[in-house]
């Protein structure tokens, strides 16, 4: 059956052979790899954004020239678009969700879900955008309106669990959105979604429920039952939808898997993070090729710490992400999960070399640092010229409380 779709996939409306990505799942489904238990990593450190070589012969620095605010007390996960927009999720007090675009210093803010758009179900949890390469469609995760919630934990029905979230696509205008996936099981998510760099592929992660009664009614369970997810797209059709579909490191059971999160799909080469060998809370920063998807490059090589949100500058330069070093949480039970400091980091591709480029955990003042107050960097997005970063975190309590969140706009000394 997947090879049957992907025959379908590499085909293009004339008529002819795509040569790009899905030939290479082709490739895949041919070997038998597409959905196997991973081999372990491979270490390869030439892989550009567009998953070709990286010129090595220039080793950049990553200085920070700047770190400004662009949303002080709000904001949350974002993307940036060719056209100079920004867009984000925000949370305002009582709960209530909706999604902006603005301007990189912050200005021209526009919510796009805080009236009735046609498509899209209201008064629900709408978050983690991502734009397409066109500028003129957004990807989002809805809660569902229609899946009974039961015993879960409330905590997992947000953009950073994706649990009972269906997938929209949004018009950048807010005209129109369209349904793209659609849960129809109890305790399934859907994570991260991210277009391929043409636009024609949804990359994200997905979630199989567990076959035990206290699946995500406690802490540990939510790691478990993770795999990805490719599909064609095509949003100049009259009713855009997901087309074919390839799952990948869809092992059986669920509760064999661990979990994974998709940040970007650059030509045929898929970034994530995964918990490694099925384990709960530790992360790992990977990227794979989509037709050997068993053979994976390890970018954060730092088992025992947690890092996350793991992807390439715009040239390929610089490899991105989220670290918990060098602070004292190293691989700790489930409970100290809520108690997690992360900072963001960059490798240089050229060298290795490894350079922290946040500091905010050094910055808490001393009555936030009594309290156990930790700062925890999230989701962020490269600026089109490689130039500027904008980054969302938050601060948070042990017991996991968020106590301010901001979106800062990291300015760098070159083009990366």
């Amino acid at each position: 059956m997947v090879l049957h779709l992907l025959c379908r996939l590499c085909v293009n409306k004339s008529g002819a052979w795509n040569s790009g990505i899905l030939a290479s799942l082709l490739v895949a489904a041919c070997n038998g790899s597409g959905a196997g238990p991973d081999s372990g990593p491979s270490i390869d450190a030439n892989l550009d954004a567009e998953g070709g070589n990286v010129d090595t012969t220039e080793t950049p620095a990553v200085p920070v020239v700047s770190i400004t605010p662009l949303r002080p007390g709000g904001g949350g996960r974002l993307d940036w678009c060719a056209n100079d927009r920004i867009v984000y999720d925000t949370v305002a007090v009582g709960g209530v969700w909706s999604v902006h675009t603005m301007d990189p210093d912050g200005s021209n803010d526009t919510c796009l879900t805080c009236g009735s758009v046609p498509g899209l179900p209201a008064n629900t949890i709408v978050g983690q955008p991502a734009w397409h390469p066109s500028c003129e469609w957004i990807v989002l995760q809805v809660k569902s309106t229609t899946l009974s919630d039961g015993a879960i934990l409330p905590r997992y029905f947000g953009p950073g669990w994706g649990v009972h979230s269906d997938l929209y696509l949004l018009k950048a205008d807010a005209s129109i959105a369209y349904p793209l996936v659609t849960l129809a099981t109890a305790r399934t998510a859907s994570l991260h979604p991210q277009f391929s760099a043409d636009g024609n592929y949804l990359y994200w992660a997905v979630r199989d429920p567990l076959a035990v009664a206290s699946d995500l009614t406690e802490l540990t369970s939510a790691w478990r039952g993770w795999y990805i997810s490719i599909a064609q797209i095509d949003v100049d059709a009259t009713t855009p939808a997901l087309g074919a579909r390839v799952d990948f490191y869809r092992t059986s059971p669920a509760s064999a898997r661990g979990f994974y999160e998709t940040h970007a799909l650059r030509g045929p080469t898929m970034w994530m993070s995964r918990t490694l060998d099925g384990a709960r809370v530790v992360d790992e920063g990977f990227s794979a090729d989509v037709s050997t998807p068993s053979v994976m490059t390890n970018w954060t090589q730092s088992p025992g710490t947690w890092e996350e949100h793991t992807m390439p500058s715009p040239t390929g330069a610089l490899v991105t992400y989220n670290s918990s070093q060098p602070s004292s949480w190293h691989n700790p039970p489930d409970a100290d999960f809520d108690e997690l400091p992360l900072e963001l980091w960059a490798m240089v591709v050229a060298t290795g070399e490894r350079v922290q480029l946040t500091h905010f955990n050094d910055e808490l003042t001393p009555t936030e640092v009594a309290g156990g107050v930790r700062a925890t960097t999230a989701d962020y997005a490269w600026a089109p010229d490689g130039r500027q970063i904008g980054l969302y975190s938050v601060k948070h309590t042990p017991a996991g409380q968020i106590v301010h969140q901001r979106i800062d706009l990291i300015t760098l000394g070159a083009a990366y």
